[in-house]
């Protein structure tokens, strides 16, 4: 599963990596959109260190920190997070005991002018 995560990642990577170091630079002041119920907003910064990155190598890792900064496609430096429990049983296929898993998406920007 880890092989396969990391591969989808690695593609990703191509497709995001070179817009995602940009959005960062780029972001804006103005107002903040807020997340749905039971997701936590964090800055993009805030949002890869709550990943649990015990099951990633130092080159996956920094990977994985560009793809969850292309998530933010407005451009506000602000993700939404949600991290889920571990699954009993369920959690060693992700390679480590209670491995947490972390979700992040972009917060949707509404009535926002760039």
């Amino acid at each position: 599963m880890k092989s396969i995560l990391c591969r989808a990642i690695a593609s990703s990577v191509v497709a995001t990596g070179v817009m995602a170091a940009p959005a960062i630079a780029s972001a804006e002041d103005g107002p903040i959109a807020g997340c749905g119920k039971g997701w936590q907003l964090l800055t993009v910064s805030e949002a890869n260190a709550s990943i649990d990155w015990r099951i990633y190598t130092t080159d996956e890792r920094a990977a994985v920190e560009i793809v969850v900064a292309g998530q933010d496609q407005n451009l506000d430096n602000h993700l939404c997070v949600k991290q889920y429990k571990p699954n009993q049983g369920q959690d060693k296929h992700w390679g480590a005991p209670d491995y947490i898993i972390t979700a992040a998406m972009d917060n949707v920007a509404r009535g926002q002018i760039r």
